[in-house]
């Protein structure tokens, strides 16, 4: 949050530097120095003290944690590769398209693969009951849509009957129904236990039990029905096509609300806290600072906040571009590459390249971001978000 100064003024300046500093110690030293910085010199500048107060009580909502986001993904992974790494010698992260998450002991893990459609189970406990396979299994295909311990690269501590979280309706079992309830999720994984278990040996000589569960042949569309209530809801609040927030959602992350990525990138539409998340903070939701991973990992408000941002890409930093359906291209390839590299593409700086994108059509638009844009990512992603945008126009 910017904290206006008056020229001249040492003790103002002086109060903003000791603002700073407060703001890049940890964030328990923080809030142990708050209250004495308002308790003193902070007191003499009333403006100045409700505008501090407002932006503490905005980090003491979000935990502290917005402040670092990058040392937040740093911090998480490390310690998952060092609690891991003593017993597998391939430690596996979450993607922005992949989930895993490891038991308590960090010796199962299971792997979600919602691009592919395929989940993994794997267990180092090699003489492992079938009964304790098969609570595997169940614990694994019973994963919700919301839960701080995989946010955290653990596997659900949530106990529910069957299969009615995340990957409800996309799992099959060995005659080709449908599995849902508990009794036929407790006989599936039964038979999953008895007869898909395979054994294979890591690098470091430990064998490991392995179990491939394939999800449906339509797994991606009937996971993205899960979201489409929030999808709406956030369409009518920002005035966005809900296809196109849909077709960002299935190309960033495949609807795995658990998506990280090392940027570091949060949630369903992949937010970079630090850029398009401060920006709707600042621009849209009107608070200090930015999103903290905990934030961004709910799915309302990561699609609340991706769908702002969409918005702010249309209303503010391209609007000059008439034509809505040629704005719409540019949106999309500034969603991933910034507004900036997209002027870029059409010849360097914002007068010159919107003077060229509004006398071409909306397909040579489109074109010649596939063809001309300075990051090869997002030529690609441009056609991606394009084909899922068609897929998806007659769902919502």
């Amino acid at each position: 949050m910017p904290y206006p100064i008056r020229s001249g003024s040492l003790d103002r300046r002086q109060a903003l530097l000791g603002m700073t500093a407060l703001a890049l110690m940890p964030w328990t030293q923080v809030r142990a120095d708050a209250s004495e910085a308002s308790g003193t010199w902070l007191r003499k500048f009333p403006a100045l003290e409700r505008q501090f107060n407002d932006a503490m009580a905005t980090l003491d909502e979000w935990g502290g944690q917005a402040q670092g986001a990058l040392s937040d993904y740093d911090a998480l992974f490390e310690a998952i590769r060092s609690k891991a790494g003593a017993y597998w010698s391939d430690v596996k992260l979450s993607q922005p398209k992949r989930l895993v998450a490891y038991d308590e002991a960090y010796r199962s893990r299971a792997e979600i693969d919602f691009e592919q459609g395929e989940v993994i189970i794997e267990t180092l406990d090699t003489h492992a009951s079938t009964d304790e396979l098969v609570e595997l299994i169940k614990r694994t295909l019973s994963t919700p849509v919301e839960d701080s311990s995989l946010d955290h690269g653990q596997l659900s501590r949530k106990h529910r009957d069957g299969v009615q979280g995340l990957l409800k309706g996309q799992v099959v079992d060995q005659g080709g129904k449908s599995v849902r309830f508990a009794w036929r999720t407790d006989r599936y994984a039964k038979w999953l236990a008895t007869h898909k278990v395979e054994t294979e040996r890591q690098e470091n000589g430990k064998d490991v039990l392995k179990i491939n569960i394939p999800l449906s042949y339509d797994h991606l569309n009937i996971r993205s029905k899960q979201f489409v209530p929030l999808v709406e809801k956030a369409s009518r609040r920002h005035k966005v096509d809900p296809a196109l927030i849909m077709a960002i959602i299935s190309t960033e992350s495949s609807f795995n609300p658990y998506a990280v990525s090392h940027i570091p990138a949060f949630g369903l539409m992949q937010i970079v806290p630090r850029t398009a998340g401060k920006d709707v903070f600042h621009r849209i939701y009107k608070r200090a600072g930015m999103p903290s991973k905990t934030f961004l990992f709910d799915p309302r408000k990561n699609i609340d906040t991706g769908t702002a941002y969409l918005a702010l890409l249309d209303t503010v930093y391209l609007k000059g571009i008439r034509n809505p359906r040629s704005r719409r291209w540019c949106v999309i390839a500034a969603y991933n590459g910034g507004a900036g590299n997209v002027f870029r593409a059409f010849g360097g700086g914002r007068s010159r390249a919107l003077a060229r994108i509004n006398a071409l059509s909306a397909q040579d638009v489109y074109k010649h971001l596939r063809t001309r844009h300075p990051a090869e990512e997002t030529r690609r992603y441009v056609l991606k978000v394009g084909k899922a945008h068609r897929r998806f126009k007659p769902l919502v």
